[in-house]
């Protein structure tokens, strides 16, 4: 799955799933546009791939402002010359009961992880049928957008949702050639869901819960995404891959 010459926007790619898909990105050969609110860890993302001999920018931007967005993707065509992929991963949780959760907690949520992926995959498609090119969109969801998790309604909901816009995008932009896909991780030891997974022992009751009795890495959510975005998969288009370790075939 050779991505040379090719370049990709990946959101909140700054630390966990983001760095993980930004590091299998650039090893296939794509020029990686780092992007994320916190700057200094896009740059460390991009520190980290460069020091591997890929190649990768860091940029701000926040995904829940249509200027920014916009912005964005003009930025990135300078820089990288074209825009071929966008991987809609930045995503925020803050835990809280329904009955404690204010509205202000519930837009923000909604705002980055299901209006910011719009905005994100509106520009870059408005780009792409103005270039004439096949573009393609991964939006990273969550097993929570199939099974409810406490104390996180806002969350769920935004998950849900995005799978649902994922399917909505695939067929306005399947005329134009550009295909729009989702992966939902599950099992992955990141810290969006307030976790804390430095006590060994407590990470490893979790990986014995899952039917494949271990935890993913956010490389193995890069993989999952890269092949949605190679020819390998060109008659895809509107699905949901989920990169569990099984854990919905077992609930």
């Amino acid at each position: 799955m050779d991505l040379t010459g090719q370049s990709v926007i990946i959101t909140g790619a700054g630390s966990g799933i983001g760095r993980g898909i930004a590091n299998v990105f650039a090893a296939a050969g794509a020029k990686v546009a780092a992007v994320d609110v916190n700057v200094e860890g896009a740059r460390e993302t991009v520190r980290l791939i460069r020091q591997a001999k890929g190649a990768a920018r860091a940029f701000r931007a926040d995904v829940s402002r249509s200027r920014q967005v916009e912005a964005l993707v003009k930025r990135v065509v300078t820089w990288a010359g074209r825009l071929d992929v966008l991987v809609n991963n930045a995503a925020v949780d803050r835990q809280c009961s329904v009955l404690d959760m204010d509205e202000r907690e519930w837009d923000r949520v909604l705002d980055v992880n299901l209006k910011g992926p719009f905005l994100c995959a509106q520009a870059a498609a408005r780009y792409w049928v103005e270039e004439g090119i096949a573009g393609r969109v991964v939006n990273i969801t969550s097993v929570g957008a199939e099974r409810g998790v406490e104390n996180n309604a806002h969350y769920v909901a935004s998950k849900a949702g995005l799978r649902g816009l994922t399917q909505a995008l695939a067929l306005d932009l399947a005329p134009h050639g550009i295909r729009v896909n989702a992966v939902g991780p599950g099992g992955i030891p990141t810290g969006i869901l307030g976790r804390d997974w430095s006590d060994p022992a407590a990470a490893q009751a979790i990986a014995q819960r899952m039917p494949i009795k271990r935890m993913g890495t956010a490389e193995e959510i890069g993989q999952a995404v890269l092949f949605l975005c190679s020819t390998e998969s060109s008659f895809i288009t509107g699905a949901s891959i989920y990169a569990d370790g099984g854990r919905l075939a077992h609930l």
